[in-house]
């Protein structure tokens, strides 16, 4: 299986059959000098020719990973770019554009979208979510506070007990008379250890609840409800799952089980806020880049950014972990799907940021120690 390193262009076929696959593995002997320089001399953004051990040992740890496709996308001082490696489809390579699903990187998104309401004085991290949501909703939220739901300190579970949780993607069809009943029967919504503010216990529920409730407040859709940020970071890919059939131009990447089954994509019904959001790498890296150097785009971009770090409560920001690597503050989200893992980090101090984006399901957490934490901290 071949490497390849590229940047930028732009544009999906959607494989939803439940069909067996033989997992592909690494070809590591994919580097003929013909092809070492055309992955080399490939890039037209930023500068990895001046950084080919870096690219070298990225590749390396990539093929220890053992993925179908993935996306790797580094920011620094002196690196802005990509590399990606497998087939996202049946003799596709992935490139900028191909486009995964990011699971609860969404989450980050509906953070975005909390510090866009926060700089604009519609809302404040003390504000009660019953006072910007929608007027059934409202009674059944009682005091809780938007820095509460951002920072999983709002007492709910972690999905609503009310699902089809026999299904691949339980949340699918989940609608709002369905969220409804689950608030109005306390037991099946709140979380049986905490109460609001007291411990911390990681909410979709929570995370979706908050999204349906920025939406109320600028009197959009939850489908439109995130465009202003996205134009606002130059964002064209980034769009909901349920959105993508009606672009046949897109790359979509299939999407495989830890079985190596390919799979949907997974909707979250009403709570779409807490995980139905794709993107392409290109997308992600321009993100990235915001988060690495604020100000490098413009002054409220910087602005939400700066709310989007700010901590709320213990390890958590706006919905990000913050944590200590060998005395540098880390950023950390992470995105599963039973078809997709996706991790970005960021080193603060360091002012190096980088994320994988892959179409298979269980591997965050091999992804982040082989291959993320070193990259952001000492180095690989």
């Amino acid at each position: 299986m071949k490497i390849k390193l590229i940047y930028l262009s732009f544009p999906l076929s959607l494989i939803f059959a439940c069909t067996p696959i033989n997992k592909p593995k690494m070809d590591e002997s994919a580097s003929s000098s013909e092809e070492n320089r055309s992955f080399y001399d490939s890039s037209i953004f930023g500068n990895w020719n001046n950084n080919k051990e870096l690219v070298n040992k990225i590749k390396r740890r990539l093929s220890t990973l053992n993925l179908p496709s993935a996306v790797v996308g580094v920011v620094s001082r002196d690196v802005k770019g990509l590399i990606f490696t497998g087939e996202s489809s049946p003799r596709k390579k992935p490139d900028e554009n191909t486009i995964y699903p990011i699971g609860s990187i969404t989450k980050v998104f509906t953070g975005l979208l909390s510090s866009q309401a926060i700089i604009e004085n519609k809302i404040h991290l003390n504000t009660r979510v019953s006072d910007i949501t929608t007027p059934n909703l409202a009674p059944l939220l009682e005091e809780r506070t938007v820095a509460q739901l951002l920072s999983h300190y709002a007492g709910y579970r972690s999905m609503p007990a009310n699902l089809n949780f026999n299904s691949i993607a339980p949340a699918k069809d989940y609608s709002f008379n369905d969220l409804l009943l689950c608030l109005k029967y306390h037991e099946s919504c709140a979380s049986n250890r905490s109460e609001p503010g007291d411990r911390y216990t990681y909410s979709n529920l929570g995370s979706g609840l908050l999204y349906l409730s920025l939406s109320h407040l600028y009197n959009v859709s939850p489908i439109n409800a995130l465009d202003p940020i996205l134009k606002a970071f130059n964002l064209s890919s980034t769009r909901w799952v349920r959105e993508l059939s009606n672009d046949i131009g897109l790359d979509l990447a299939i999407a495989y089980d830890r079985q190596g089954n390919v799979i949907p994509y997974n909707t979250m019904g009403v709570l779409m806020g807490a995980g139905e959001l794709t993107t392409s790498g290109l997308d992600l890296l321009k993100l990235m880049e915001a988060f690495v150097f604020p100000f490098r785009k413009n002054e409220r971009t910087a602005l939400i950014v700066r709310e989007l770090k700010r901590p709320i409560k213990g390890h958590i920001a706006f919905s990000i972990d913050i944590k200590d690597l060998d005395g540098d503050r880390i950023f950390k989200k992470d995105g599963a799907t039973p078809g997709s893992s996706t991790v970005i980090v960021w080193n603060e101090d360091e002012n190096i940021g980088a994320f994988v984006m892959t179409n298979i399901g269980g591997k965050n957490k091999e992804i982040t120690n082989n291959l993320l934490k070193p990259l952001v901290s000492n180095g690989l």
